[in-house]
């Protein structure tokens, strides 16, 4: 069949024309390997690295085959908007250097031509004009690594002496819908129509691969060529895995069905690779935990990034597998510009393949990222088959997307058991509860462990933490050490002993993601001391009595202004504590990972119950630009219990700064707490007070709120505000002002 002129120079293209300078002669201060990556479950990680020299030939076979297969092309040329880019423009770009400029220049060359040629070929064959299914473009929730942002054309001027000029994680190929078009369905052969069936299960936002993009420097040239190293001497031997280094604890969990390997693929594996699944096992989970936890060994690995080009190498592997597990990607890709890597993810075998390094200023460069394309199209539609399919035939057997769902609905039970009766009655008092004879006798013992758990973890210094959610489940927890306020009021960590009784240890369970935010990402865990009982044993049973624990939020913070954020936030925290502040939830302490300087601080608070958001929901609101955002109602009866804590934050001196409804939480026995003070300060003016109440009772009157800034509607604002979050022209909001200013009083500081 003849391939018509645009197609052609699609596949002909390549970025041989641009100019890619060598200056940034720059390693990155820290290892790219994250702390969740070092906790991911056993069965998950990667163990051998192999090269697969065939790979780059065979995709260029299977394009091939599906042009020779797809009926003759639309006679139209591309649409004008593809050209707006335009690989055909003879640009010479001298500064295209940065990480975020190869890939800028990467999809502004060439990404949406591929994108076009794939989706006909693989999933429009018939379709009488051009129709695009696929986007390569910028996921902003996925960077690891600060960077800024750059409009259409821009290039970066970034210092080669930052982390985020040598690598950017914000790019990937999503499918732009879930169906196709009304035009083209009637037009589908039968194996696009299958395709499409399964590939509804992906939203817009869903990423189909892993591509890590590098400056275009000497210093990334020499890490793919050690990745090429460790491919071709390392096929029989393991991959080191970088865990904690607390060698002495052993933590086994519960192994459970995977999602399958694609068997249809247009490459070809050894043999000696297997497809096996991962079940299910009956056993118990195990911890092996020691009397006396030693330090010594971590402290020593607080060193910087270490010069081995192998071990650098291992790690940009480790952190681009583990961002594949986490999307369940089986295509790795590597680009640097002026070279690029391919690598297939094989989760039976735990294997990694990886191609040839491909050069991409060779002819037909292009056709290769078609073909790439489409073959991460076709493993995604082959293994959503190959699970729906196993899942009905298999009713035994748990799925991957089941067993988390049951694992998240278990673990919000936990929590919430006690959160279903929150509320508030009677002018904002918390509701009375019926007292059986079994509630009335242990609520005593309650408040008394609840009480004896605070003042003793305020004691503690160590802070064991492993992880337990989804595919993060680890082989051996880290260790983290408690940071204090100086006088001078900086925070720094407290002196490390050389061991520590595991009695004098406090331990954290980290479970499923709840949110994040500017300051960190945020987690449920579970907080108990030592093994749980008086004893040390050096191993715990599940049959074993669960330890007395408490329910607790921890916030993860890595980075430089997220540290900041979260150590500001401590503060803030310390202050209210000092003030005997009842608003807000009890503060445990910040801790920092005592192994590795840049792995995160963590700011550990009591969970304290459902956000406004959850319990009081009011509607849907559409703003005018279209934007979906959530409005709550609060009772009018209610509305005092939230200006009496509001009112306890201000006299304490601390202004909060960001009134929203997911800050602001009610606990079991109806209570109204604020949290994430990232933004708040320790000074409120008259005005300011005024400024926040007005923001408050409009927030709970129903008013319209972008959950992604601290404004609500616009309207004419009391002056100290600029958003008109606190609007003057809400009805009757002077009055209701002044009803509520009595009632608003901060209660006793004495009140217990």
């Amino acid at each position: 069949m003849e391939i018509p002129t645009c197609v052609q120079k699609v596949f002909d293209v390549n970025l041989g024309h641009r100019s890619y300078g060598g200056r940034g002669e720059y390693y990155p201060t820290y290892s790219p390997i994250n702390f969740f990556d070092k906790h991911l479950d056993t069965n998950s990680i990667m163990k051998s690295v192999v090269h697969l020299p065939d790979l780059q030939l065979e995709l260029l076979n299977f394009i091939d085959e599906l042009v020779e297969s797809a009926d003759e092309f639309p006679s139209a040329p591309f649409p004008s908007k593809v050209y707006d880019g335009g690989f055909f423009l003879s640009r010479t770009c001298q500064s295209i250097q940065s990480a975020t400029d190869i890939a800028r220049n990467y999809e502004l060359s060439l990404s949406k031509s591929c994108a076009y040629v794939a989706s006909r070929i693989l999933l429009q064959s018939k379709s009488n004009g051009w129709f695009n299914d696929l986007v390569w473009k910028k996921h902003s929730e996925n960077d690891n690594l600060p960077s800024s942002s750059h409009g259409a054309g821009n290039y970066s001027s970034s210092s080669p002496k930052s982390d985020s000029w040598f690598t950017t994680r914000k790019w990937s190929l999503f499918l732009q819908r879930n169906a196709p078009q009304l035009g083209v369905c009637l037009a589908l052969t039968t194996a696009e129509r299958n395709r499409w069936k399964f590939l509804k299960e992906c939203s817009p936002d869903t990423e189909l691969a892993v591509w890590e993009i590098f400056a275009c420097s000497s210093v990334s040239r020499e890490l793919f060529s050690s990745i090429q190293d460790i491919a071709k001497q390392a096929q029989n031997s393991d991959a080191v895995w970088k865990r904690p280094c607390t060698e002495d604890f052993h933590l086994t969990h519960h192994p459970y069905k995977f999602y399958p390997d694609a068997t249809e693929t247009p490459w070809t594996l050894p043999e000696s690779t297997t497809n096996s699944d991962v079940y299910e096992s009956t056993h118990p989970t195990v911890t092996t935990v020691p009397p006396l936890i030693h330090t010594k060994p971590l402290q020593n690995n607080r060193a910087e990034y270490p010069t081995s080009t192998v071990e650098r190498g291992m790690d940009y592997l480790q952190r681009a597998w583990a961002r594949a597990v986490d999307i369940n990607a089986t295509f790795i890709i590597l680009h640097r510009g002026a070279s690029e890597i391919i690598c297939i993810r094989h989760r039976a075998s735990q294997t990694l393949y990886v191609s040839g390094i491909i050069d991409t200023s060779a002819v037909g460069y292009g056709k290769l990222q078609a073909a790439l394309y489409a073959a991460i199209v076709k493993d995604k539609a082959i293994r959503e088959e190959m699970w729906a399919t196993r899942d009905r035939g298999d009713k035994g057997i748990k799925g991957k997307e089941v067993a988390e769902k049951e694992l998240e609905e278990k673990e919000k039970k936990r929590g919430a058991a006690d959160d279903n009766d929150s509320g508030l009655k009677n002018n904002g008092r918390p509701m009375k509860r019926s007292r059986s004879n079994s509630d009335g006798s242990a609520r005593p013992s309650l408040v008394s462990h609840i009480s004896d758990m605070k003042t003793r973890c305020q004691k503690l210094n160590l802070a064991i933490i492993s992880l337990e959610y989804s595919l993060h489940r680890s082989a051996a927890p880290s260790l983290f050490i408690r940071c204090i306020q100086t006088s001078e009021g900086e925070v720094l960590p407290s002196e490390i002993e050389r061991s520590y009784p595991l009695s004098h240890c406090l331990r954290l369970d980290i479970r499923e993601k709840i949110g994040h935010g500017a300051s960190g990402i945020v987690h449920r865990a579970t907080l108990f001391i030592g093994a749980g009982s008086g004893n040390t044993p050096n191993t715990q049973h599940l049959s074993q009595p669960p330890p007395p624990s408490e329910d607790v939020v921890v916030k993860f913070a890595r980075h430089r202004t997220s540290r900041e954020s979260l150590q500001h936030e401590f503060l803030i925290y310390s202050r209210l504590a000092q003030e005997k502040v009842h608003a807000v939830p009890y503060c445990f302490g910040l801790f920092e990972d005592i192994e590795s300087e840049d792995s995160p601080l963590i700011l550990v608070t009591s969970y304290v119950g459902e956000n406004l958001a959850v319990v009081h929901q009011n509607r849907y609101f559409y703003d005018l630009d279209e934007t979906k955002r959530k409005t709550v109602l609060v009772p009018h009866e209610q509305r005092p219990a939230f200006l009496h804590s509001l009112a306890e934050l201000h006299a304490a001196g601390v202004h909060h700064r960001d009134i929203r409804p997911p800050n602001i939480v009610i606990d079991k026995e109806g209570n109204v707490k604020f949290i994430d003070f990232d933004k708040a300060r320790l000074y409120v003016t008259g005005k300011e007070r005024k400024h926040e109440r007005k923001r408050l009772l409009g927030l709970m009157r129903g008013r319209a709120v972008d959950y992604d800034r601290t404004s609500m509607r616009s309207g004419r604002s009391c002056g100290d505000c600029t958003d008109g979050s606190c609007s003057d022209t809400m009805e009757g909001g002077e009055d209701e002002e002044e009803e509520f200013r009595a009632q608003s009083e901060p209660p006793l500081r004495s009140r217990m």
